[in-house]
């Protein structure tokens, strides 16, 4: 047996093949006829190994300027390879670099190489173009709308010597388009008579129309101001709406509502009834509200002690002393409504007190020759210390 060896064809420096071809003669000179081809090859696939230098910080001078060259941030040391003897050292200073991507207002977002971009200085010491792919993790949301990812570039050369170097970029994506919404109108509530009104959401009102691009129930909540009462019984605040995506948007519309709460149940009463007065020796009556009666049983839904008023008409005389007049009685509360209940009380005033007098003396008359008397009141009398109340 023997063999010849053709010549070595190198795919790379540490790695070749070559061809053996087996030659079988016997002692009669006949040789073999089989295929007598063996292809061997050869393969260099330990990695080279170095020290990497440290890590370093450098700081800008007076024109922002920094020496960031291997000369100053250091190099490999103990490069060493099994097959090479001078492994060709380069470097790159980054992969992409971590980036944060916006959805639009369909809640959409690219996450191509074109909008993240894609390695830079890809460099090998014998591929002029190494082969560079990228796989991406599983997304992990991080509100609705909202997630982040990691994409793994893998460089390798036509050796099939992969990077080492860091290869890890971060993607998040984030939603910071605003929801929208429309707030509820203005509105006049009115207290009922137990002086309450319903001022929640259901009466109200809430926001309609409330649209996210991503988030399909954004939060809505509000708050309300304090009461800025206008009388007792009514006032008005301002509801304050916010809505607000997992994702921390929040809206920027129009929010405030202003809702009136107003007191329109007019005050109830019991008026005085009609009295009649009686003048007393002097000509003297008390026609004041102790003696001619007020109204009783005042009340409102809400202001707590209503105002109550009277005016009286002029007076009306029946005859010297005895007289009638007329008293308006008006209940009103705090908000300036007005009682509609009966209102007029009539008072009468009458003199039932007899004059007196003392009357004259008992006379007698005679007759004179001509048969006539005198009995005139001159002549008879007539009464004295006449009087009246």
């Amino acid at each position: 047996m023997s063999y010849t060896d053709s010549e070595i064809e190198a795919t790379c420096e540490g790695s070749y093949s070559f061809t053996r071809t087996w030659r079988v003669i016997d002692d009669c000179g006949y040789v073999s006829l089989s295929d007598s081809v063996q292809t061997i090859t050869v393969v260099d696939t330990v990695r080279p190994t170095y020290t990497r230098p440290l890590d370093i910080t450098f700081y800008k001078d007076e024109n922002c300027n920094a020496d960031t060259s291997v000369t100053s941030a250091g190099e490999p040391t103990n490069v060493a390879d099994n097959c090479t003897s001078a492994p060709t050292v380069t470097y790159t200073d980054s992969e992409p670099a971590d980036i944060t991507l916006y959805k639009d207002e369909d809640c959409e977002v690219l996450t191509s190489t074109t909008e993240t971009g894609e390695p830079t200085v890809v460099a090998d010491n014998c591929t002029s173009a190494p082969t560079v792919t990228y796989t991406d993790s599983e997304l992990t949301p991080i509100c609705d709308g909202g997630f982040t990812f990691t994409r793994t570039w893998r460089v390798v050369d036509d050796c099939g010597n992969v990077s080492l170097s860091d290869s890890i970029q971060t993607i998040t994506v984030v939603d910071t388009v605003r929801p929208t919404y429309t707030k509820p109108l203005d509105i006049t509530l009115y207290k009922d008579s137990n002086c309450n009104a319903d001022t929640s959401v259901a009466t109200a009102g809430f926001p309609t129309m409330v649209v996210d691009n991503c988030a399909a129930t954004p939060t809505v909540t509000y708050t309300d101001s304090e009461l800025n009462f206008t009388c007792e019984g009514s006032y008005s605040f301002t509801r304050t709406w916010r809505v607000v995506t997992d994702c921390g948007n929040v809206s920027l519309s129009d929010s405030i509502q202003t809702i009136t709460v107003v007191d329109t149940v007019r005050p109830t009463y019991t008026r005085p009834l009609d009295i009649t007065f009686y003048k007393d020796e002097n000509c003297n009556v008390d026609t004041s509200v102790t003696s001619a009666g007020e109204p009783t049983n005042v009340a409102d839904n809400c202001t707590s002690a209503p105002t109550v008023t009277y005016t009286d008409s002029e007076i009306e005389t029946t005859c010297e002393g005895s007289y009638s007049f007329t008293r308006t009685w008006r209940v009103i509360d705090d908000c300036g409504n007005v009682s509609l209940s009966d209102s007029i009380q009539t008072i009468t005033v009458v003199d039932t007190v007899r004059p007196t007098y003392t009357r004259p003396l008992d006379i007698t008359f005679y007759k004179d020759e001509n048969c006539n008397a005198d009995t005139s009141v001159t002549s008879a009398g007539e009464p004295t210390n006449v009087a009246d109340n």
